[in-house]
């Protein structure tokens, strides 16, 4: 039988954040090279960060919801999740994350940046 321990289970826990981390941190600066120019890699894993938090307190949960979230953080700035229609969107309980982020963009879109594949 094989068993994991609760050190490895964590261990494994971290790397798989720190490669969805990474991940995103591309995707961002693929999508947004003028917005993320100036940031390090550092700043934009705690973006990262902070949009994990954020989206999970608004039951956005998958990576490419938070993705999503990500990219509306980095298009509209840290706060777009302020604004009262968008709220009212992000706080209904009984629609999945997918759909939320479905709604949101009916309203309003990432503005992605032209840049070269």
């Amino acid at each position: 039988m094989f068993i994991i321990r609760r050190e490895q289970l964590s261990l494994l826990q971290k790397q798989l954040v720190e490669a969805f981390e990474n991940s995103a941190i591309r995707r961002v600066r693929k999508k947004f090279p003028k917005q993320t120019a100036k940031s390090t890699d550092d700043h934009l894993r705690l973006m990262v960060r902070d949009a994990m938090e954020r989206a999970e307190k608004y039951g956005i949960n998958g990576e490419d919801e938070v993705t999503a979230y990500l990219e509306y953080m980095v298009s509209f700035g840290r706060d777009f999740d302020g604004d009262p229609s968008l709220k009212r969107i992000l706080r209904v309980r009984n629609i999945s994350g997918t759909e939320k982020l479905n709604r949101i963009a009916q309203i309003k879109s990432p503005q992605y940046e032209d840049s070269p594949e």
